[in-house]
């Protein structure tokens, strides 16, 4: 063969390696953290940070999902943002999604609730304020925060001169038998441009990979992944009692 064969071929697999990254298209998830347990969700909060520690201190934007449909889900990226502060890391600003209700804690930082439709002005704000130390955090249901949906607001902001936004969204650890079953559709013949299916599909792999591990479902589970450059997951169970 040619050498200019060769370096084409490495070429074409570098590229392809890239974009997979680039745009969160990487095949197979990177484990981070396996699933453990912990005394609370707060806490959950400030080990994820510790195990993310390098990638959001380097970061001006954070957007952190939270699972709506897991009460007091907001306490995780509370842990979590008291890890930041304890870093020396300044919180410039907190956005949150409308109708969250905030806890208390929140009350120490500028704090501004929006919607959707109300981005464009907010990144002009970011724009303007990015060559400030610190962070600008965004709180938004997963839907919202993941790269894994074309529409989110994770992607939203990226489209502008902001660039990569890092994530990191709330998912179910474990899931009941009938649930994983409505939702093993939306892994079939799944293309990578199919962003109405590919969160579910996530949901769907990651639970029924923990189905069968035996975990101590009475106390609070976490686990995270990262699925592209900047697409960070923690998969969350919570006892029904919690």
């Amino acid at each position: 063969m040619p050498k200019w064969f060769w370096i084409l071929i490495s070429v074409v697999i570098s590229s392809s390696v890239y974009f997979s990254i680039r745009y969160g298209l990487r095949p197979k998830p990177i484990s981070l953290m396996s699933p453990d347990h912990f005394a609370s969700l707060e806490e959950l909060g400030v080990v994820t940070f510790r195990r993310l520690y390098q990638p959001i201190r380097s970061e001006k934007i954070i957007v952190l999902g939270y699972d709506q449909q897991l009460p007091d889900a907001v306490l995780e990226w509370q842990g979590l943002i008291k890890a930041v502060v304890e870093s020396k890391v300044r919180i410039h600003k907190v956005y949150f999604w409308e109708g969250l209700n905030l806890p208390p804690y929140f009350e120490h930082f500028e704090t501004h609730a929006f919607t959707a439709q109300e981005l464009p002005e907010i990144k002009k704000e970011l724009i303007s304020s990015r060559r400030k130390n610190g962070l600008i955090v965004f709180l938004a249901p997963t839907e919202e925060a993941t790269h894994l949906r074309k529409d989110s607001v994770t992607k939203r902001l990226e489209a502008s001169v902001m660039g990569p936004v890092f994530s990191l969204s709330q998912m179910p650890l474990v899931m009941e038998p009938e649930r994983l079953e409505k939702l093993s559709p939306s892994c079939t013949d799944l293309d990578v441009e199919d962003y109405a299916h590919r969160l579910e599909c996530v949901t769907f792999k990651y639970a029924r990979s923990q189905s069968r591990r035996k975990m101590d479902l009475s106390k609070i589970q976490g686990a995270i992944e990262r699925y592209g450059l900047k697409e960070y997951l923690t998969f969350i169970h919570v006892p029904a009692a919690q």
